[in-house]
């Protein structure tokens, strides 16, 4: 023990030393230091405590695009998965794949399996993941992403309930930031090839504004993840 506290004690003096001003070289910190920084996302624990699935984003400046707002970091975004009864290396939940991100979803009830999202260009995915397996079936199912309340919710471990958006459209969560300068880009062009007039139009119902266009419905699917 003494021996121990011996060691223990020349390594703590070596980093001193280690770390002392005439030896560490200082400077600023800038903002590409701060856009080259990874992080971590969303940290989610199994029901039954033994797996631990938490989100991995890479560089800010590393992102295929940013105009999602603060969740471009979701197409930089993986997802690792920790085995607490082996106490082992965080391993990826499932491969990577260039220029797509890896969301987190909700656990099943027993956690036998998870819930996951995949964002890949303009298409949001929603994929059933095997945790211990580390294997996806994806359901070819845009899901729709709400500011606030539910959208998806398991009834057991076998059946999923989930807000899905049919026609394939990113979520709203996702296309607030950029989609009113891509949907102006698109007017002005019909209207300079003279497809479609130009129109400035201010209506209001019950002191409500309205789109010009109705946005698409939602529906509510069942998954059997069976």
């Amino acid at each position: 023990m003494a021996g121990f506290c011996i060691r223990l004690g020349w390594a703590a003096i070596a980093l001193a030393c280690w770390l002392s001003p005439a030896s560490a070289q200082v400077r600023s910190l800038d903002i590409d230091d701060v856009l080259s920084m990874e992080a971590f996302g969303s940290v989610s624990m199994a029901p039954g405590g033994d797996l631990v699935v938490y989100e991995r984003r890479g560089p800010y400046d590393s992102a295929p695009r940013y105009d999602l707002g603060h969740r471009s970091v979701w197409t930089i975004t993986d997802l690792y998965v920790v085995d607490l009864k082996t106490s082992g290396e965080p391993q990826r939940l499932l491969p990577s794949e260039q220029d797509v991100g890896l969301i987190l979803g909700p656990w099943s009830p027993s956690g036998r399996r998870l819930l996951v999202y995949r964002l890949a260009g303009d298409r949001l995915e929603a994929g059933i993941v095997d945790p211990h397996a580390r294997t996806v079936r994806w359901t070819g199912l845009t899901p729709d992403l709400p500011f606030s309340g539910s959208h998806a919710g398991w009834r057991d471990d076998d059946r999923l309930l989930l807000t899905i958006r049919p026609d394939g459209s990113l979520p709203w969560m996702l296309r607030h930031d950029g989609a009113s300068q891509v949907e102006t880009e698109r007017r002005w062009r019909l209207m300079a090839e003279g497809e479609q007039s130009s129109a400035t139009v201010v209506g209001t119902m019950g002191g409500v504004a309205r789109a010009q266009t109705r946005p698409g419905s939602l529906q509510l699917a069942e998954i059997d993840a069976a």
